[in-house]
C-alpha cells in the first residue's frame, strides 16, 4: 500500500513511520498533478492526527499547491475547522 493511500485512509501509524524511516520528507509532493504535498493531502482527507504531526515537524505551512492553495487556505476551503483552528492558534 502507498504513503498515498494511508493517508487517504487514515492509517497514520504507516505514515509516521515513512516519515521516521527517512522513505518520505515531511515537505516531499505526494501529487505531482496537483502539487499536494504531505500537509495538502492530510488536510484534504481530514486527518487530524498527521496534520498536528506534520506541523510539530516543521512541515512548510505556507506551501502553494498548483492551485495557490496554501493548507490553511485548503483548510478553510473544505470547511475543516478543526484544522483551521489547529493552523491559527
Amino acid at each position: 500500500m502507498s504513503l498515498y493511500n494511508d493517508i487517504v485512509e487514515c492509517n497514520s501509524e504507516q505514515v509516521f513511520k515513512a516519515f521516521e524511516i527517512n522513505r518520505l520528507k515531511v515537505d516531499d509532493l505526494l501529487d505531482p498533478f496537483k502539487g499536494h504535498r504531505s500537509i495538502h493531502e492530510a488536510v484534504l482527507f481530514d486527518n487530524l492526527e498527521i496534520v498536528k504531526y506534520l506541523i510539530k515537524n516543521d512541515a512548510h505551512l505556507m506551501a502553494r499547491d498548483y492551485c495557490g492553495y496554501t493548507p490553511l487556505l485548503k483548510a478553510a476551503c473544505l470547511n475543516r475547522l478543526q484544522i483551521v483552528n489547529i493552523f491559527l492558534y
